[in-house]
């Protein structure tokens, strides 16, 4: 353990700003994971109810009351799923936008490709390499950017986790009122 008057060498910086960078890596692939196993969910869900209403012969005829509320709990649950599925694939995609200002910024690959040659990229990595002040910087932009990532797929990750549990509940009521029609 360091004390007070110890003095992080730039090696150790670069290995705690690492870190920091892996570890915000790690959560947008749990995200994206969590997105994925939910897309998975909702679409054999759906599949399962689309077919089980196809083959329910007669499903949008209307006799009683149940058969209102069984047709428009099956359009709840379409719509929901639907809900889910398109959080799940906004948080997969990958958006552009990070909150890095600098468009020649050195780590991020939207910003990387922003340099007119590989020789021109390549210029500018060394440049910071050689300036330590300069890679702390642009690996913490770095950092932050991910940041934001994982601040974005978060709240999508959230919303699909609702949406599905809404869907759920939907289905459950769906599925005993077509058994009691």
């Amino acid at each position: 353990m360091m004390s007070q008057k110890d003095t992080m060498t730039n090696d150790l910086k670069f290995e705690a700003m690492k870190t920091i960078f892996d570890q915000n890596y790690q959560l947008i692939s749990l995200a994206d994971n969590k997105a994925t196993a939910i897309l998975t969910v909702n679409g054999i869900l759906l599949t399962v109810v689309l077919a089980m209403v196809g083959l329910l012969g007669g499903f949008f005829i209307i006799e009683n009351k149940l058969d209102v509320a069984v047709i428009v709990l099956f359009g709840l649950y379409v719509l929901s799923c639907l809900v889910s599925i398109i959080f799940s694939i906004l948080t997969i995609s990958p958006f552009q936008k990070t909150g890095i200002p600098d468009k020649r910024h050195i780590f991020y690959y939207v910003n990387i490709l922003e340099h007119e040659t590989k020789e021109e990229y390549n210029k500018g990595l060394t440049k910071v390499l050689d300036d330590f002040s300069l890679l702390q910087k642009e690996f913490s932009d770095q950092i932050y950017s991910i940041s934001k990532v994982n601040q974005r797929k978060y709240k999508y990750v959230k919303w699909c986790i609702w949406t599905l549990l809404v869907s759920l509940i939907i289905i459950g009521g769906f599925l005993t009122l077509t058994i009691l029609r």
